[in-house]
């Protein structure tokens, strides 16, 4: 009776879902695209494809039969081989439907029907997630035809890769570290499925050599201290050395927020000028929030709340902003005592204020972000984003220096920016 219970479960689909989990936790579910389709037809491109800005995760997952008669120290692999051999097939063919612009769009339920290009994807990695039991085993010894695919391949178990979505669960966190196990880890290491525990561990006590290793090969201009506050921070965090690690939950809310738009909310008026919301405009928020990795999302999230805090105690409105030169970006934060009645004035003042900051640092990217004052329920999120290639403008250079000045808050109050 056990038996034929066990093997009434579809094990392929409760695998599916829980990678599908893992990848929404890191990357949220913007992001993630189920079992998309080609063009002009049902056929599946891949079980799960992860779209990120610039970077596509192509994701085949496979598991071993619950009841299967293979022990786990029997050494053959048939399984495995067989499956891997499948897999990477499959992620073979869905990287040629990517790249040959057969996938015109991906369906999900937060962004809806998502057009795809292939221009704007520039990195695609693929991923063959293995739920089954063996001892461990280099896969690409298993099945040397995987060394050839076309794309970065990475193969891990599930257990192994739900750990690593876990702790790594930012796009930012765990799009580097499949950068850094591609381009020297694998090579260095040659991991082993259900060991990945020891190739992490090695990344994180090696972070700075990693970078300065990858810097060089690539013809980087940035040095190894570009990386040590990240990797110093990142150490702190493993070892549950850092202080109000639910701050950076913060930025996660307005990522997963970016998407609400309020009906009742009236176009922005600008001096005159009506402003409506572009359709993928709040995608690219999501984005570029979205490549903030989780120590810096702390270290924000403690000065946001701050600034709400101060605003609401004094009733004045109050401002956190950073700049990144290297990134080219900027961040405002607003706090407003404004009355919820008067929020299109805080959207004005917003919109304002963070097209004079990104001009002050002639950077190509800001977000300005604004709410209430103060701890009220039923909090509200306006968001604001410029693109664009910095322009002269000598009446706006004169009015950001007035609004702005040098008092300006910046992410450098740490030692270092990360």
């Amino acid at each position: 009776m056990v038996e034929a219970k066990l093997s009434s479960i579809n094990v392929g689909a409760q695998s599916e879902d829980e990678v599908q989990a893992a990848v929404e936790r890191a990357f949220s579910s913007d992001f993630v695209f189920r079992s998309p389709k080609k063009e002009a037809g049902s056929d599946e491109v891949t079980d799960v494809l992860v779209l990120f800005g610039d970077v596509g995760l192509v994701i085949e997952s496979k598991s071993q039969a619950v009841n299967t008669s293979i022990s786990v120290h029997d050494n053959s692999f048939k399984w495995a081989k067989k499956n891997l051999k499948k897999a990477g097939r499959q992620v073979a063919g869905a990287v040629r439907t990517l790249q040959t612009g057969r996938m015109p769009y991906a369906e999900n339920s937060r962004q809806g029907r998502a057009d795809f290009s292939t221009h704007e994807v520039k990195w695609l990695y693929g991923l063959i997630v293995l739920n089954h039991r063996s001892p461990p085993y280099s896969p690409f010894e298993l099945v040397p035809r995987l060394k050839t695919t076309q794309v970065p391949l990475h193969i891990l178990s599930l257990a192994d890769f739900l750990e690593l979505a876990w702790i790594l669960n930012t796009p930012a966190d765990l799009v580097t570290y499949l950068e850094d196990r591609s381009d020297v880890l694998q090579s260095k290491l040659r991991p082993l499925v259900h060991r990945e525990q020891d190739v992490f561990k090695y990344w994180v006590d090696h972070l700075e050599d990693i970078y300065e290793h990858r810097a060089r090969k690539n013809g980087w201009s940035t040095t190894r201290a570009d990386s040590e506050r990240y990797a110093s921070e990142l150490r702190k965090y493993l070892r549950d050395e850092v202080d109000d690690v639910q701050a950076g939950k913060l930025v996660d809310e307005l990522i997963d927020r970016a998407h609400d738009v309020d009906p009742l909310l009236e176009p922005l008026d600008s001096a005159g000028q009506l402003i409506k919301s572009a359709p993928d405009s709040y995608i690219k928020v999501a984005t570029e929030l979205g490549m903030i990795p989780r120590v810096r999302r702390i270290a924000l999230g403690r000065r946001f709340f701050r600034i709400v805090h101060r605003a609401g105690e004094e009733r004045v409105e109050r401002v956190y902003s950073s700049h990144s030169p290297t990134r080219s970006d900027c961040l405002l934060f607003l706090a407003s005592p404004l009355p919820r009645c008067a929020r299109n004035q805080r959207r004005e003042q917003l919109y304002v204020k963070t097209r004079l900051f990104k001009h002050h640092h002639r950077v190509t990217k800001a977000i300005g972000i604004a709410t209430e004052a103060g701890t009220s329920s039923g909090r509200s999120y306006d968001f604001v984003f410029f693109e664009g290639e910095h322009v002269e403008d000598e009446k706006l250079s004169r009015l950001a220096q007035q609004a702005f000045g040098e008092a300006i808050s910046l992410l450098g109050d740490e030692p270092s920016e990360f």
